[in-house]
């Protein structure tokens, strides 16, 4: 058989005023209360440091978050605003490409109608001049 570990037990003298049992009983009870006293406030003290740890972990957290949503806010920004440049850009040159078809096409068909009506009448057309 295994021998029985030696405990440590702390012996505290409690002066008993001559009263015996009942001051003994009452001394250690407060006692007692005290030592339960001291470790529940104990618990309570490290139970109330880590709340506040980890709440202070969730605040950084969150603010980490919206730091990152605005990040995300401004690059998703920046990407529109270029979209935005770029599809101005190519309606201005599908606007004055078409400005130009049309221009172009105006003056032959100009031309054709005064070639037309010259040869109805008998003139010699004058050659149309073309804008730049």
């Amino acid at each position: 058989m295994a021998e029985a570990k030696a405990s440590k037990t702390e012996l505290k003298t409690v002066p008993t005023d001559g009263a015996g049992l009942p001051a003994t009983l009452v001394h250690q009870s407060f006692g007692l209360g005290e030592r339960a006293a001291l470790s529940y406030f104990g618990l309570l003290r490290d139970t109330r440091a880590e709340i506040s740890q980890r709440w202070l972990a969730t605040l950084d957290w969150l603010e980490s978050l919206q730091h990152g949503v605005f990040k995300i806010a401004r690059e998703a920004s920046g990407r529109i605003d270029r979209l935005v440049g770029d599809s101005v850009d190519a309606a201005e040159s599908m606007t004055l490409a078409t400005l130009g078809t049309s221009r172009g096409a105006a003056l032959s068909a100009t031309e054709i109608a005064a070639q037309t009506a010259s040869s109805i009448v008998g003139e010699k057309p004058e050659p149309a001049t073309k804008a730049a």
